[in-house]
């Protein structure tokens, strides 16, 4: 088992700043998967933590779209950035190869 890092770059955040979403589903001491804090992907956890982001460390005051890097379970790290719509929607790019 292994976890997501995600952090943001555009508010110039370290991986410490962040947050992690494990690669698999916790359960709870009754057997009940926990479906809120995982992640399937590296996708799927940059769009967690930028909900996250927009919710509770006042994102919506923000210009997106934001850039966001994500260390895999590997070690590897990946940037996308994010845009929102106004609804807000999130919806994650991968950034271009320079």
């Amino acid at each position: 088992m292994g976890e997501y890092r995600v952090w943001c770059l555009s508010w110039e955040d370290d991986e410490k700043d962040g947050e992690s979403y494990p690669d698999t589903p916790p359960m709870f001491s009754t057997g009940i998967v926990d479906e809120t804090r995982w992640a399937n992907d590296d996708r799927d956890a940059v769009r967690l933590y930028a909900e996250y982001c927009h919710s509770h460390r006042d994102g919506w005051e923000s210009t997106w779209p934001l850039r966001f890097r994500v260390r895999l379970p590997t070690g590897e790290t990946r940037d996308y950035d994010v845009e929102r719509e106004a609804v807000p929607e999130f919806v994650v790019g991968r950034k271009p190869l320079t």
